[in-house]
């Protein structure tokens, strides 16, 4: 009956809690002092998370939100990285072409100063 039941309608199973008693045992069996009130809190994130999964299978968790912020945030690095590109590429464009223009005007001066020489030398001659 209780696999029938759909998530988020019944008690979920805590599948937590018996860890952190095996857990408590074996500490005490070995003499190890743990932070207790911190394994609690941490047994307690745990089954909120494993509850909100449950209840919401669609719904990103805490660290599926990390990822996909991580992954905008990159997205976001590769449009600033690729306007810049772009920017540089137009002004590099820009340049490229006023130094064509440039070199255009120093052949035609020195083609105009080449036949001015020629024709001084023809009328020399």
């Amino acid at each position: 009956m209780e696999q029938e039941q759909q998530a988020g309608t019944g008690p979920l199973e805590r599948p937590v809690r018996p860890l952190v008693e095996r857990l408590r045992e074996a500490a005490c069996a070995m003499d190890v002092n743990m932070d207790w009130p911190l394994m609690e809190e941490a047994a307690n994130a745990l089954e909120r998370v494993i509850e909100d999964r449950a209840r919401f299978p669609g719904r990103p968790d805490d660290i599926g939100a990390m990822i996909g912020a991580h992954f905008n945030n990159l997205r976001a690095i590769a449009n600033t990285n690729e306007e810049a590109w772009r920017r540089t590429q137009l002004r590099s464009d820009v340049e490229v072409a006023r130094l064509r223009a440039a070199l255009a005007q120093i052949v035609s001066d020195c083609t105009a100063r080449k036949a001015v020489m020629i024709a001084r030398k023809a009328l020399e001659a």
